[in-house]
This record gives C-alpha cells, structure tokens and sequence, in this order.
C-alpha cells in the first residue's frame, strides 16, 4: 500500500478528511521508522496515538451517519469495532516482550491497510449516499 495521500483518500467532508490525514501522517511516521530499521521506538506513540485517536474519530464519522438516517451505519459501526479490537490488540502485543521490530512492522502493516480500504470503500459509500439524499 502506497503512503501517499491522493485524491482517492479525500471524501470531500473537511471534518472527516482531516481526521483521516492526521491518522495517514502517523502510519507514514511509524512505516518510515520501520524502513529506517527503528519502528519498535515509534510503534508505542502511534499506538497510543491511534488509541485515542480512534475513541474521537469513530463517533464522529458514526453521529454524522445517525444524523443522515445512513442504512448501512450497524455495518459500518461494526467494522469500527473490530479495527478498535485489532488496536487494543496490538496494545496488548506492544505491552508484553515480544519483538517490538516485527510488531511494527505487522502494525504498519495491517492497520494501514484497513484504513486505506476503509476510507476508499465504506467511508466513501457513506459520504456518497449522504450527498445524494440530502435535503
């Protein structure tokens, strides 16, 4: 997956955009740390980055879709709750003496993955329905 933050990415509501840039900027923080062979320093800020991060993110994306009567929101809200489980986990993870390198690496990884599929596929779905059904 490529860290470049493109067009694709821009789902064209600014609240939502800037969220999403702001996680962007910390997995290619974290993704650099791995290429320079020092992820396991990084790995612990964006966890607790995205941690936190995520407990905002996701109830904002969640009540803008409740205020649109969005469909798909009991779907969209589960996929939530399984990246916040996949967070807690790599927490978890992070916390215990296993290889911190390789750890980041996997963060960098999966996490980064989700969210670029997330974004250019359920997130974009939303915004999409909300345009077309607004008053």
């Amino acid at each position: 997956m490529s860290l470049t933050w493109d067009n694709s990415l821009e789902l064209g509501v600014p609240e939502l955009d800037e969220q999403h840039r702001e996680i962007f900027n910390n997995f290619k923080r974290l993704s650099t740390a791995c290429q320079e062979g020092h992820g396991e320093v990084v790995l612990l800020e964006v966890l607790a980055f995205l941690k936190d991060h995520v407990a905002r993110h996701f109830p904002s994306e969640e009540a803008l879709m409740e205020q649109h009567h969005y469909p798909d929101l009991p779907e969209h809200r589960e996929q939530h709750a399984k990246y916040r489980a996949m967070v807690e986990e790599f927490c978890t993870q992070a916390e215990g003496n296993g290889n911190k390198h390789e750890l980041a690496i996997e963060v960098d990884r999966q996490l980064i993955r989700w969210l670029i599929l997330h974004i250019r596929g359920s997130d974009r779905e939303m915004v999409e329905y909300i345009a077309a059904h607004q008053a």
